[in-house]
C-alpha cells in the first residue's frame, strides 16, 4: 500500500490560498451581489444619486422594486451606459 497523503499539502499548496479564492467566489456569486443591491446601503447610495442628478426623491421601496426589476430582465449590456457624475459634481 502506499503512503498516506498529506491533503493539506496536496489540495493546497500555498497556505491561505483556497481560503483567498473561495472568499473570492462568495463574494462575487450573483446571490451574493444581488443581496448587496438591495441592501440599505445601495439603496440609499442610489437615492442621492438620483436626487442629486435628477432633482427627484424616491422612497427605498421605489428604488427596490426598479432593481428587482433589473435583477429579473434579461437587459443587453450593450445597452447600458455607465453612469457618469456630471460635470458639477466632478
Amino acid at each position: 500500500m502506499s503512503s498516506p497523503i498529506d491533503f493539506e499539502i496536496a489540495v493546497e499548496p500555498f497556505p491561505g490560498s483556497l481560503e483567498i479564492r473561495w472568499n473570492k467566489c462568495e463574494a462575487l456569486n450573483k446571490f451574493t451581489v444581488a443581496g448587496m443591491l438591495l441592501s440599505h446601503e445601495v439603496i440609499g447610495t442610489l437615492k442621492g444619486l438620483i436626487k442629486r442628478k435628477y432633482g427627484q426623491k424616491c422612497s427605498d421601496d421605489e428604488i427596490g422594486k426598479v432593481i428587482q426589476v433589473i435583477m429579473l430582465d434579461e437587459i443587453d449590456p450593450a445597452a447600458v451606459k455607465p453612469f457618469k457624475k456630471s460635470k458639477a459634481e466632478r
